[in-house]
């Protein structure tokens, strides 16, 4: 099922996006690369909204938690 989605751009992302033949089809296409890993955003480079910005910093945290247990698994398996 297809849900709709609307965005905010800027008069030349407009027009930008007005030129090309399927707009969708393109932000389609970019979210599946970037979920798979092929197409890099740097997010701190964006404009975030403070609740964006929070649950990244919460994410970015459980992360790095994961990681060090990871690590501590891997030393007390290769023990």
């Amino acid at each position: 099922m297809k849900q709709n989605h609307m965005i905010t751009v800027s008069d030349d992302q407009s027009r930008i996006a007005r030129a090309m033949p399927n707009f969708s089809a393109f932000v389609q296409e970019c979210l599946r690369m970037h979920s798979n890993g092929e197409l890099d955003i740097d997010m701190s480079k964006l404009n975030l909204r403070k609740r964006e910005i929070e649950r990244m910093e919460y994410e970015t945290a459980i992360e790095r938690r994961l990681t060090n247990i990871e690590k501590l698994l891997s030393r007390i398996v290769d023990d």
